[in-house]
């Protein structure tokens, strides 16, 4: 079986630690919003960061390392395909980790910035517990993710 390049790999978990930077910022806000039921949190602090460019690249930066050096090992991953292999368990936390933010994170994001009215906030806010709860399977995905990369160096 082919060796997974470490430094490839390496790359994508320094962009799940980026990632997870950026989770942990959220969080703060997606607490406040989902236990507190302060919508004009999540409200202001979406506003800003949503449509801020840097943070948007700075987003798509750590993605790209985080996915990219995982699809250009593809071959590797396709050899493994037993499932047991450190690289396999990768890339399925990579993908199952965009997976839950696309599908449960960003229509929401969607909604935020659509709604300026305090009533329609408190409407799209509601559940945002979800959103919590996501960020931590998110959280719990990309730990892995390094975790698995750290194992691969020992």
């Amino acid at each position: 079986m082919p060796q997974p390049r470490t430094d490839l790999l390496g790359l994508s978990a320094l962009g799940s630690a980026f990632l997870l930077g950026f989770l942990v910022i959220d969080s703060a806000f997606d607490w406040k919003t989902a236990a507190n039921g302060d919508f004009q949190a999540a409200d202001d602090y979406y506003d800003t960061i949503l449509v801020a460019p840097q943070v948007n690249l700075g987003v798509v930066i750590a993605g790209g390392l985080h996915l990219l050096p995982l699809l250009l090992v593809t071959d590797t991953v396709r050899s493994s395909l037993d499932g047991s292999s450190k690289l396999w368990r990768m890339w399925w936390c990579s993908l199952s980790a965009l997976l839950l933010y696309l599908v449960l994170i960003i229509p929401r994001y969607r909604k935020i910035l659509k709604h300026d009215k305090a009533e329609e906030l408190k409407r799209v806010t509601k559940n945002w517990w979800l959103v919590l709860v996501t960020r931590v399977l998110i959280a719990v995905l990309l730990g892995w993710n390094i975790g698995e990369f750290v194992a691969l160096l020992r």
